[in-house]
């Protein structure tokens, strides 16, 4: 597996439980947007 495709599938993962644990708190908005800035600082 290349470091790309195991990089992209750790922010997937990630995103997911961000949006899971913080949406449970009605802040999914806030969700998107951090894991979108998280996203592109890692890439």
């Amino acid at each position: 597996m290349s470091d790309v495709s195991r990089t992209r599938q750790k922010v997937e993962l990630s995103g997911r439980s961000l949006l899971t644990i913080l949406g449970q708190r009605k802040s999914a908005t806030k969700a998107s947007a951090f894991v979108l800035g998280w996203h592109f600082a890692e890439a």
